[in-house]
């Protein structure tokens, strides 16, 4: 009690000299927070002292052979565990990439060697060290109509981008705190995130890797049986990837997923001084459960009575481009469901559908989108791939395990109903033993003239040869 009474006379104003009612609150908070620590801490000391402090309940018990042994076994895990471990990997990738364009009766290919690694030190299971590159090298480039299709890729340059790093501290096993810059994943839907209020880039699902950087901030899990609490402090809040100076610009994301029959259900939100709050709702699971007609489901969405994205086109002199405001509020919602088949369950089918209430086709975008980058607006206001259209679906029917499971095949078609366009791809991944696999990957782009699949070239025909190795 002089703890908790300390804490609420205690004089910020007088020791820290801020008049932001914000940041008197966060510093009112964080003392609460600490208390809270300091009886967890106390709480689980005792707990232990308690275990260790108990006397066995025969004599005999001690000195048996089969309980010697076991004492033994137990104490050589517990000293392997009060020590420090290191690991290293990461993932190798080699492609070759021919496109062929019908419309010109050109074409240009590239080679890549692209991936990432990773290294981390741990201490037993309290502490914790990560740091993540991703990198990646062009070979060559070669194309028949140089003045046509320039080379828009720096050749014998090595890319080498800073992924995630960050520092792991852990209560076991009541709090799980990450500081640094990571990544984060919440909802279940791996295609479109409308409950993705975090990160700075959206994933791309059509590329062989993820590329993304992680965002600097605090993240914290609170396991509670079977709810689990997290919370993220955003320090560059969702301005741009550029630094923050002001704290008062930072966010606090909060999620919290429980199960329930059979269901995980997670609420999100992300909140941030001066902004409308961001809110959003999830759940996944599988209907009618061991039965044949078994049908794995999930379902995202978001709230946010502001602007996701923002509409542009072309204006009339002297202006170059105008921007079009769409409607309150921005509301997004996915859905997917999955099904596999035959007892083995090597035959599987998948269909999402997207909706985001502020899409909108771009006209004459091979117009718009120079002049965006001429006036040094940011592309990303107003074009995301994958998101500046309203209506979206994926579909995709994939069989393995052919010819002792040598050989897989998948089939996909992706579509942006909102112009029309769309992606054919064509995927099959051959193994031999225990050498790495490798992909073939087709691909074939059509529909409208000028639309995001479309833009700036149709009908294009994408073959892919690669290989990867993880170590």
């Amino acid at each position: 009690m002089r703890l908790i009474n300390f804490f609420k006379k205690f004089n910020y104003n007088k020791i820290f000299k801020f008049d932001n009612l914000f940041i008197k609150n966060m510093l009112k908070k964080l003392s609460y927070s600490i208390i809270i620590l300091t009886i967890l801490t106390v709480y689980s000391f005792l707990f232990s002292y308690k275990v260790l402090s108990q006397e066995t309940s025969s004599e005999e018990d001690i000195y048996s052979e089969e309980n010697f042994d076991k004492e033994f076994e137990k104490q050589k895990e517990e000293a392997k565990k009060n020590t420090f471990s290191f690991l290293f990997g990461g993932f190798i990738n080699y492609s070759n990439n021919y496109n062929f364009y019908s419309d010109y009766n050109n074409y240009n290919s590239n080679g890549l060697i692209s991936g990432n690694f990773f290294g981390s030190i741990s201490f037993m299971e309290i502490l914790k060290f990560y740091v993540k590159y991703n990198y990646s090298y062009y070979i060559y480039y070669f194309t028949d109509n140089i003045d046509k299709f320039k080379n828009s890729y720096q050749l014998n340059n090595l890319n080498l981008n800073l992924s995630e790093f960050f520092f792991d501290y852990n209560i076991l096993p009541f709090l799980f705190i990450r500081v640094g810059k990571q990544l984060i994943s919440w909802g279940p839907s791996f295609m479109w995130t409308p409950v993705d209020f975090i990160n700075l880039e959206k994933y791309n699902f059509l590329s062989s890797q993820d590329t993304r950087g992680g965002k600097p901030g605090v993240r914290m899990h609170i396991p509670l049986n079977k709810i689990n609490l997290f919370f993220f402090w955003d320090l560059y809040g969702l301005d741009s990837s550029s630094i923050n100076y002001d704290i008062k610009k930072s966010g606090l994301g909060t999620r919290i997923d429980f199960t329930f029959s059979g269901f995980e259900i997670g609420l999100t939100g992300y909140f941030r001084k001066s902004y409308e709050p961001k809110i959003g709702f999830d759940f996944s699971g599988t209907l009618f459960g061991g039965t044949n007609l078994s049908l794995d489901i999930y379902f995202e969405m978001s709230y946010f009575n502001g602007y996701f994205i923002k509409g542009i086109k072309k204006a009339a002199f002297p202006y170059l481009v105008e921007e079009i405001l769409p409607p309150l509020p921005s509301l997004q919602i996915v859905t997917g469901i999955s099904k596999n088949f035959l007892e083995d369950k090597s035959l599987s089918f998948s269909f999402t559908f997207f909706y985001n209430s502020q899409g909108y086709r771009i006209e004459k975008i091979d117009e718009v989108i120079p002049l965006i980058m001429v006036l040094g607006k940011n592309l990303s206001d107003y074009f995301i791939p994958f998101y500046y259209g309203k209506y979206y679906f994926a579909s995709s029917i994939a069989k393995s395990k052919l010819f002792q499971n040598h050989l897989n095949l998948s089939l996909s078609l992706y579509g942006n109903l909102t112009d029309n366009t769309f992606i054919l791809v064509f995927s099959t991944n051959i193994y031999f033993g225990d050498y790495p696999p490798i992909n073939i990957r087709c691909s074939y782009n059509f529909g409208e003239e000028k639309g995001e699949f479309t833009y700036p070239y149709n009908k294009i025909l994408t073959i892919n040869l690669n290989t990867s190795i993880n170590f």
